[in-house]
């Protein structure tokens, strides 16, 4: 730009209706106006000061709120306004000073909401850790407990325990974020305290160790692990490990949703064992893997019982259905629960021992089969029954445990021990016995 059109532009700006105004200020308005701005300059370098280093919000609002008070009052100066009382000036000045009073009302409303809603935050957090902090009181006391010699108090223990482990999963399910994660991880503590508690009093001798006790225990998850009212199951995502337990009690796992979360591995059950599967509606939409089935190394000395269960509240046709439509691709729910596999390798059952597994199948979609695989000391009697596309091998295995005999000493074959009623697409092998058979019950 050379010195022409600078003196042009000058010129340009003494022609404004604003140079005009403001060449006709008085000294004591132009001094007026220059300490204005003065302030206006200082409050904005200290809102930008606040803004990148101290951060104080409510400092920002005071100085936003000065701002808003010194433009009100040099806005009428700068016009010339007349300043008498029935002039514009006094007019424009109030208003002015209305509408900054009112945005200044507005800021401090906003910022009072804000400390509100992060004291409250903080008063949430601190009744999370106040209730977390109790739970681990309770949980040490508890743990301490379940060891006691007075049976009555080591049963107490395992309803608080299990009480505490419900806390945690309700708040893992309702509370997002990392306190999600922290509340499964201490529920699944409380369970493996638990599950400690039922392999150790099967191996050791110590008197704290009570049967009633790892019956509570058992009897607490399985309430938690219920699906007979089709609602979800408390402990459903947890994991339970049993393994080389020596359950002197009954199990009785009725409609759940499944046991891929247990570990039964090399488990003694003395008494029956029954484990059913709650048959559910079919969703396409959210449809789940097949599941399993998996108790090698056990030893069995009654009965063991595998099967899937309807609901309480199904209510069959009132007209008997044939036994070779049994699995109608029409009906919502099924007759069978689709599992991949189902083991009982290198297991032991005594002489008076049944085994009996119901109702399942591989998937129908897929046509992949259910491979079913029992091998070992094998139980007195076998029933299969409602199962479709399933690969059944079964075959005894001499030198398990004490009992180093065949279990054909007592029976002329394993086949005559093993009952296949009702089957679908049923592949049958008895490898020592070199039997293979094909069974369709439609056919």
């Amino acid at each position: 730009m050379n010195i022409e059109d600078t003196e042009q532009l000058f010129k340009t700006l003494e022609d404004t209706e604003l140079f005009k105004t403001l060449a006709s200020l008085s000294q004591k308005r132009i001094e007026i106006l220059i300490l204005i701005l003065v302030l206006f300059a200082a409050t904005i370098i200290l809102l930008f000061i606040n803004k990148f280093t101290t951060k104080n919000k409510s400092l920002s609002t005071i100085y936003i709120a000065s701002i808003f008070i010194e433009v009100s009052f040099a806005l009428p100066i700068t016009l010339n306004l007349s300043f008498q009382k029935d002039g514009p000036g006094p007019l424009l000045l109030q208003s002015l000073l209305t509408i900054s009073g009112g945005l200044v009302v507005l800021l401090g409303y906003i910022e009072n909401r804000r400390k509100n809603d992060i004291d409250e935050l903080k008063n949430a957090d601190e009744k999370i850790q106040r209730t977390q902090s109790s739970r681990y009181e309770k949980s040490i006391k508890s743990i301490e407990l379940l060891s006691s010699k007075d049976t009555f108090s080591a049963i107490s223990a395992v309803h608080n325990l299990c009480r505490l482990a419900d806390e945690w999963i309700d708040e893992w399910i309702n509370t997002p974020g990392e306190t999600y994660r922290k509340s499964e991880q201490e529920a699944q503590a409380i369970v493996n305290v638990l599950c400690t508690y039922i392999r150790e009093s099967g191996k050791s001798n110590h008197g704290n160790y009570k049967d009633a006790v790892g019956e509570t225990i058992m009897n607490e998850i399985y309430n938690r692990l219920d699906r007979s009212d089709n609602s979800h199951s408390l402990w459903g995502g947890l994991d339970f490990n049993f393994k080389g337990a020596n359950f002197t009690f009954p199990i009785k796992l009725k409609k759940i949703a499944g046991v891929e979360g247990m570990d039964f591995k090399g488990c003694t059950f003395h008494e029956d064992l029954e484990i059913s599967l709650l048959i559910e509606y079919k969703d396409k939409m959210y449809k789940t893997k097949p599941g399993k089935i998996i108790l090698d190394d056990c030893i069995f000395k009654k009965s063991v019982t595998l099967q899937a269960v309807r609901p309480d509240n199904y209510f069959p046709p009132q007209k008997p259905t044939p036994r070779w439509k049994i699995w109608s691709k029409d009906k919502k729910l099924p007759y069978y629960i689709e599992m991949s596999e189902i083991s009982l390798q290198d297991t032991q059952f005594t002489n008076n021992s049944n085994l009996t597994i119901r109702r399942f199948s591989g998937e129908i979609e897929s046509k992949d089969k259910v491979n079913i695989n029992i091998n070992g000391i094998l139980p007195s009697k076998t029933l299969f029954h409602i199962l479709s596309h399933a690969k059944i091998t079964i075959d005894e295995k001499p030198g398990l445990g004490n009992n180093s005999t065949s279990s054909k000493v007592q029976k002329k074959s394993i086949k005559d021990s093993v009952d296949i009623r009702v089957g679908e697409e049923i592949l049958f092998k008895i490898p020592s016995e070199n039997h293979s058979e094909y069974i369709d019950s439609r056919d």
